[in-house]
């Protein structure tokens, strides 16, 4: 991750209609090695939120492989971090996959709508870009930022925020693999691309859904729609938003 910067195109999903079950949810890789065969082990780390009570059973086998080598799951284990009884529940999984090549690869994990008030048939979708590429600043594997996610927001508007952080070098690098190619990423080709996405829970209905009257009107400095943000490694981002409402109920 050294001399990488990170990209958040921002997207705000505003409904009021029905939906289904999804909470939000990340995903982080983190490259463990090279094995005696020459296969790579590569630790994948996701949060998921759902309504309303925890999995019985893991889903690591739900992620699909879109694109490239994918390799298999030799492990994973399944953690509950937190839940509200009958309301939602948030749990991790760390999931060990072995792939023959360190050349890119696409997950994806989908299936259902965001949850009820949230957003209006609005299917959810996880998408992560792999790449295991060794570095030619750090002369290690490629790896992505940290991140991580929180069930459940309250505020009078409602909407879901859906993220795609992109890590990208602050200079050009090189990435090299096992078959020999090379790619050249610059400060516009991103390394990696990962999913963060959570939602928002509104209060009562309101007579009107005019922005401004009940419902927030959005007010600088809140990002615009389909804003690209970016944050060094190491430092903080900080996302301000500010909106008024002529009524309150």
């Amino acid at each position: 991750m050294s001399g990488s910067t990170i990209l958040l195109p921002l997207l705000l999903l505003l409904s009021g209609s029905s939906a289904s079950h999804f909470h939000g949810g990340t995903m982080t890789f983190n490259p463990k090695g090279v094995n005696a065969d020459e296969s790579y082990t590569v630790d994948i780390r996701f949060k998921l939120a759902i309504n309303p009570e925890c999995p019985n059973s893991a889903w690591a086998d739900s992620w699909t492989c879109q694109s490239g080598n994918c390799g298999s799951i030799s492990s994973n284990a399944l953690y509950n971090l937190d839940s509200s009884s009958g309301d939602w529940c948030q749990w991790e999984e760390v999931m060990i996959r072995n792939v023959d090549t360190n050349l890119p690869f696409i997950l994806e994990l989908s299936g259902g709508n965001w949850i009820t008030t949230y957003v209006g048939d609005i299917a959810w979708r996880l998408r992560t870009t792999v790449d295991l590429g060794v570095r030619s600043d750090t002369g290690t594997a490629n790896r992505s930022p940290q991140t991580t996610v929180i069930p459940l927001l309250l505020v009078p508007n409602t909407y879901a925020v859906q993220l795609m952080m992109e890590d990208f070098p602050t200079a050009s690098i090189t990435l090299t693999y096992k078959d020999g190619s090379l790619s050249n990423r610059s400060s516009s080709s991103p390394l990696s691309k990962l999913p963060v996405q959570f939602a928002v829970r509104v209060g009562a209905a309101v007579p009107s859904c005019a922005e401004g009257e009940y419902l927030p009107r959005f007010l600088s400095p809140t990002p615009a729609y389909g804003t690209h943000l970016y944050v060094a490694v190491n430092n903080t981002l900080e996302i301000s938003v500010r909106a008024e409402a002529l009524y309150s109920k």
